[in-house]
């Protein structure tokens, strides 16, 4: 069963939709009401390609779709995510039914409205220069002075067919939202399908379309000329259009279309999981302050790259209706406790505050990961669930060696919050007069004033501190350190090539070899510091600190790990 949403009345009421197909970049998903928890969101990108990645909701559907080759691959790189070519098509019985009217006989047209936005066809085509007969059909050509006396006014959609097989020649006048995008309008499916050739300006459209054989035109000149070709070879004309027409009944009909979106959909159905990310971000208006954010963030992105739905749930939104459609639940244990669902996959990533999580606690998921090799062989030792290392790691989309520094050689940084707690790096480095620069919340009466420079920094903005920085200071809360737990900074900051001194954390020689300087006391940091400073940002041993990184420690490694570590519970099928 198929049904349309008014913009007027029922726009964001999805009450019983099991597949929502949003047609416009300017529909906000956060508005949907009254969603089934298995709701599929598919976008449909047609025009304005660049806007759909832009969007504030762009990483929120289910399933994308693009009507070119070249908007398939932009979004696909824009959001890295598999995005799916359906073209736009025709309805064949529809323009198969056109007749010829006497009304609307020409021999060439054009079917489009005028806005008062600038149009290709207003500057390449001047029916007075041909004797061809010229029919314009739409709103608005009363107001080009060169066009308006061959004006025959809008008409319904419904009466395209007649028009199209009314005429010999229609004239394709693609816009710039479609035309550099090599997608095809709707017009010239329709106008084939009813016997018409097509004159487009689409031309990469054309080729990739209709393999070069669809008449393209880029001029003035080129456009009469296939006009004057076309008008005065009756035979040739007939004999593009049958082949092309061919075409459009056997691959772009919406009936082949139909068939392309079921089966894909099946596939989705088949293979694509949804992913709910539960962090302890207490509310989405404050998300952007949360480091646990943006780590759920890049998960997230990994988890769609690899063909799959994620959603990220602050706190507030743990629990509800829309976590009835979930397959898999990660929660990313932080200070807040998540109560599993027995008919999901539930996961928990311990990545910090290890002392704030029970064995009884860890005993009600399916799978364990703890970021931390040594934690993990201790836990594996005492419970029954089965325990896997799953260390932090990066984002490569915002931390990798292309980053530009900000300022080179800027300072001493450090980003992180006190939380009211004087943190070792910082007060050591104010212990040694080691002029700090301190981006985070709550140091107000910790630090001298002069060493606080904002209260935090954008994360898309962070690596270009990090590469910048002379020395990226870190330190670890006292329970992550004793238990082996590597701060996800050290990672972001070595992607980057940054220079870094933190404090000893046991295994971390493991995971980052001599590429990063570790301290114990003072007098060992006071030494560090010193050897920080003559590095220079093209030094090798950084740039192999960033491809260890690059190469081993992503999003993308760990969301295959755990798209690997739900397959047998879902094998089971006692959680789908």
């Amino acid at each position: 069963q198929v049904v349309f949403l008014d913009k007027r009345d029922n726009w964001f009421d999805v009450a019983g939709i099991d597949v929502l197909i949003i047609m416009r970049d300017d529909y906000d998903l956060r508005k949907l009401q009254n969603a089934t928890p298995h709701l599929l969101k598919v976008g449909w990108a047609r025009n304005w390609i660049d806007r759909w990645t832009d969007r504030e909701w762009a990483q929120d559907y289910d399933v994308l779709w693009a009507s070119s080759e070249k908007a398939s691959s932009y979004i696909a790189k824009a959001l890295a995510r598999p995005v799916e070519l359906i073209r736009i098509a025709t309805s064949l019985k529809r323009f198969e039914k056109g007749a010829y009217k006497p009304a609307l006989a020409s021999d060439y047209c054009f079917t489009g409205s005028y806005f008062g936005f600038p149009r290709e066809i207003v500057y390449n085509l001047d029916p007075a220069a041909l004797p061809f007969e010229f029919a314009v059909y739409g709103h608005g050509w009363e107001e080009v002075p060169h066009l308006a006396a061959y004006n025959r006014g809008p008409l319904p959609y419904s009466a395209m067919p007649d028009v199209y097989a009314s005429t010999k020649i229609v004239i394709d006048d693609a816009n710039s939202a479609t035309k550099q995008w090599g997608s095809v309008n709707s017009r010239v499916f329709d106008a084939l399908a009813a016997g018409a050739l097509v004159i487009t300006n689409g031309r990469d459209g054309a080729a990739e379309v209709f393999d070069g054989l669809l008449p393209s035109y880029s001029s003035t000149q080129e456009l009469e000329e296939l006009l004057w070709r076309y008008l005065s070879d009756e035979e040739a004309r007939i004999a593009l259009v049958g082949e092309l027409q061919r075409k459009v009944r056997e691959l772009h009909t919406y009936g082949s279309r139909a068939k392309q979106v079921i089966a894909h959909l099946q596939h989705v159905a088949a293979t694509q999981l949804k992913f709910a990310i539960k962090i302890g971000t207490p509310r989405e208006d404050v998300k952007e302050e949360w480091g646990d954010y943006h780590f759920a963030l890049g998960l997230k992105r990994a988890l769609t790259r690899l063909g799959h739905s994620a959603r990220i749930d602050c706190l507030d939104r743990w629990e509800g209706n829309h976590c009835l459609g979930d397959d898999v639940v990660i929660v990313l244990r932080g200070l807040s406790r998540y109560e599993p669902k027995p008919h999901q996959v539930n996961l928990i990533w311990n990545i910090s505050h290890p002392d704030a999580v029970s064995k009884a606690e860890y005993e009600l998921y399916d799978q364990v990961f703890v970021a931390s090799e040594p934690y993990a062989k201790e836990l594996n030792a005492t419970l029954e669930v089965p325990v896997l290392p799953l260390l932090q790691c990066t984002d490569p989309e915002i931390f990798n060696l292309d980053v530009e520094a900000l300022q080179e050689r800027s300072g001493y940084l450090f980003v992180g919050n006190s939380r009211n707690v004087y943190r070792d790096i910082v007060k050591h480095c104010v212990e040694l007069d080691i002029a700090i620069e301190v981006h985070g919340t709550r140091w107000e009466g910790l630090i001298p004033q002069r060493m606080i420079k904002s209260n935090g920094i954008q994360n898309k903005n962070l690596g270009r501190y990090y590469k910048g920085a002379t020395v990226v200071l870190n330190d670890h809360w006292s329970d992550m350190k004793k238990c082996g737990f590597i701060s996800n900074r050290i990672f972001d900051a070595s992607a980057v090539g940054a220079v870094i001194i933190t404090d000893k954390v046991p295994g971390m020689e493991d995971v980052f070899g001599d590429n990063l300087m570790q301290y114990e006391n003072l007098s060992q940091l006071a030494k560090a510091i010193k050897k920080a400073e003559k590095y220079s940002l093209s030094d090798k041993r950084r740039n192999h600190a960033s491809k260890l990184i690059l190469e081993n420690h992503t999003f993308d490694q760990r969301a295959k790990s755990i798209v690997n570590a739900c397959t047998p519970f879902l094998r089971q099928g006692s959680r789908v």
